[in-house]
């Protein structure tokens, strides 16, 4: 935005007597000194702009409360800013600055401050006299300390200090003084090199979200069970063996993430978490799960995949409230039976394990809507799947199924269907009955021929039949009017049907590694570029790997106009004769 259309903007907020003016995402270098003659003005948003400095006229926003300046390129703040006194909020992240100067006191009702995404290295003492500052955001900056003096903030309640990125400047110790806010509900000191926490964080009573995940804390205080106001504890991605059965006291917990530790059990007393609505306990070395965790009957969400998990103890079956049920990739050969008295699980996902079969009772999962079961060994799927009538997608991807099951064809709220990577020769008929697919993927089984039935799906918008042994392809393709994308690449086609230019929506026409010898001029009626080399992210028609004769290979390298010059010569030749 041009210098004239800021001033022309300043000029309406001054005669309407803003009190909010946003110009941010302007790709402003300056700000016009205009801008001192908007005295009603209370909120002021400049950021994502391009921003090297501020006018000195900003100092005579005597009303503004609120600034926001983030996502620029400020390498300092101007001494003018501190002349706001009314200042409540200030947003600076996502600059270049080094420091903060001391003058940053004079805020003194500044009650939020985000800083972060600096290069901030020291904090200046003189933040500690910003007496009222309730949120202090300031992660992602190389911060290796925090000044003593932050103890000072006693109304603080919201303290950000996670980094987010690799960087060898994090903290490694927490100044004891930190033990001193005790009215901070909210503390984020994730991924930094912590090796331990100090025992006085204990004292932080009021505390109900504490995120330490990411550091190298190889134990837990017992002392962290007086933080009996925890609601969320984020512990996960350190390298704990163990947790300490003290943690059974935290009882007001509903959210609790350790996954990516080296847990090989969990403690009995962690079923005292009778709050619990989510728990991740994933990415650990658990080869079992204690039955005790049954008690934990409000559990809405449980994330246990990437263990060692060979079965699962059929008092799970007590979690009547899950909804989200995650066990995947770990080394499990077959399901309880009881599974099937979590009956409102709406997610279940049990890929990459070692199951055979499907007991018959999953058919009991009524308000099942997404059930993942791909990279198992299952060689059949059993009819009752057919009474997952709520189910919307269904992935049985890289399994061993020779066969399926024409009762599939009962699932009519499917949208998602993938049965790539089986052992098929063939679809039933009745799979064509699932009107409402919006993506199926049959790609790398052995198919040798596509049904007319196809032409029933008429809401495809993707298909993917890709590295089958499909030698040609039905003239019905032609009524999936919805298709954007369609991969029919490593078959053993020799041509295409003209009818496939009537799928006017085609974005992506993937039929590399076949055996066309000649395109139908009819293709050049989809509008798509012509490519030879195939990318997964390109939009056109990509037919590398091809005998192609009419036209040569050199023409159609050469892209869609040259494609359609050739078929006119041809045309031309024709009419001469």
């Amino acid at each position: 935005m041009e210098l004239r259309e800021i001033k022309e903007l300043i000029i309406e907020a001054k005669e309407s007597n803003a009190t909010v003016l946003d110009l941010s995402c302007k790709k402003l270098t300056s700000l016009p000194p205009e801008i001192s003659k908007l005295e009603n003005l209370r909120t002021l948003y400049i950021s994502c702009n391009q921003l090297t400095s501020l006018p000195p006229e900003i100092s005579k926003l005597e009303n503004l409360t609120e600034l926001a300046i983030s996502e620029n390129q400020l390498t300092s703040l101007p001494p003018e800013i501190f002349k706001l006194k009314n200042l409540t909020s200030l947003y600076i992240s996502n600059n270049q600055l080094t420091s903060l100067p001391p003058e940053i006191s004079n805020l003194e009702n500044l009650k939020t401050l985000y800083i972060y995404g600096n290069q901030l290295t020291p904090l200046p003492p003189e933040l500690s006299r910003l007496e009222n500052l309730k949120t202090l955001h300031i992660s992602c900056n190389q911060l290796i300390s925090l000044p003593p003096e932050i103890s000072k903030l006693v109304k603080l309640r919201t303290l950000y200090i996670s980094y987010k990125q690799l960087t060898p400047k994090q903290l490694t110790p927490l100044p004891p003084e930190l033990s001193r806010l005790e009215n901070l509900t909210e503390l984020d000191i994730s991924d930094n090199r912590l090796n331990s926490l100090p025992p006085g964080l204990s004292r932080l009573e009021n505390l109900k979200k504490l995120n330490i995940s990411g550091n190298l804390l190889t134990s837990l205080p017992p002392e962290i069970s007086r933080l009996v106001n925890l609601r969320t504890l984020y512990i996960s991605n350190n390298q704990l063996t163990s947790l300490p059965p003290e943690i059974s006291k935290l009882e007001n917990l509903t959210e609790l993430e350790i996954y990516g530790n080296e847990l090989t059990s969990l403690p009995t007393e962690l079923s005292r978490l009778v709050n619990l609505k989510t728990l991740n306990i994933s990415n650990n070395q658990l080869t079992s799960l204690p039955p005790e965790i049954s008690r934990l009957v409000n559990l809405k969400t449980l994330y246990i995949y990437s263990n060692l998990l060979t079965s699962l103890p059929s008092e799970i079956s007590r979690l009547e409230n899950l909804k989200t049920l995650d066990i995947s990739n770990n080394q499990l050969t077959s399901l309880p039976p009881e599974i099937s008295k979590l009956r409102n699980l709406k997610r279940f996902y049990i890929y990459g394990n070692q199951l055979t079969s499907l007991p018959p009772e999953i058919s009991k999962l009524e308000n099942l809507e997404t059930l993942l079961i791909h990279r198992n060994i299952l060689t059949s799927l059993p009819p009752e799947i057919s009474k997952l009538v709520k189910l919307k997608a269904l992935d049985i991807s890289v399994n061993e199924l020779t066969l399926l099951p024409p009762e599939l064809s009962r699932l009519e709220n499917l949208k998602i269907l993938n049965i790539s990577v089986n052992k098929l020769t063939s679809l039933p008929p009745e799979i064509f009955k699932l009107k409402n697919l919006i993506e199926l993927d049959i790609s790398s089984n052995q198919l040798t021929s596509l049904p007319p039935e196809i032409s029933r799906l008429e809401n495809l918008t993707s298909l993917n039949m890709s590295c089958n042994q499909l030698t040609s392809l039905p003239p019905e393709i032609s009524k999936l009017k919805n298709l954007t994308s369609l991969d029919i690449s490593d078959n053993q086609l020799t041509s295409l049907p003209p009818e496939i230019s009537k799928l006017k929506n085609l974005t992506s026409l993937n039929i590399s590694c076949n055996q066309l010898t000649s395109l139908p001029p009819e293709i050049l009626e989809l509008g798509l570029d012509i490519k030879w080399k195939y990318h997964f992210l390109q939009k056109g028609i990509s037919l590398e790997g091809n005998p192609l004769e009419n036209p040569p290979i050199e023409i159609v390298k050469k892209g869609r106009e040259t494609v359609i010059n050739y078929f006119m010569s041809l045309e031309y030749g024709k009419s001469n004769h």
